[in-house]
């Protein structure tokens, strides 16, 4: 009687962890097709129309890194769940690549960014007395 008890009992456990198991797999790739969505959407609209101003680009791509991080964080703890469950911890590949192609992107804005705050510095200034090659060259690196 007891042993059919424990028995019970365990098999009950084994499928809460199963079941357990399924929907953190759902989640996980849940969370890896919004971490897809919005890589997609670092190469379109506004980030690459040369009509965009610099600050709506860089406000557009401050709020994808927002996003983004939010769905990093969520792996993050889910890579935590699988770990404390035995599971192959299952790294997002979308991170790396989120992170490359989003600091690129970033930088040719904050590039553009800067060379049109200084443009007029540099065209309506005394060049030789005003402009530093070297900190302009430093700016746009």
């Amino acid at each position: 009687m007891l042993l059919a008890l424990i028995n019970a009992k365990n098999a009950e456990q084994i499928a809460a962890r199963e079941e357990q198991l399924i929907n953190l797999n759902k989640e996980i790739d849940s969370t890896k097709e919004k971490m897809t969505e919005i890589i997609g959407k670092i190469d379109i609209d506004n980030l690459v129309l040369k009509e965009t101003s610099p600050s709506e680009a860089l406000e557009t791509l401050k709020k994808q890194k927002r996003n983004f991080d939010n769905h990093r964080s969520k792996m993050e703890t889910y890579n935590d769940y699988q770990s404390t469950l035995s599971e192959a911890v299952q790294l997002a590949k979308e991170i790396d690549v989120f992170d490359k192609k989003w600091n690129t992107r970033n930088k040719l804005w904050e590039n553009v960014n800067t060379f049109n705050t200084d443009y007029d510095h540099w065209m309506n200034k005394p060049f030789k007395e005003e402009v530093d090659a070297a900190e302009v060259e430093k700016k746009v690196k």
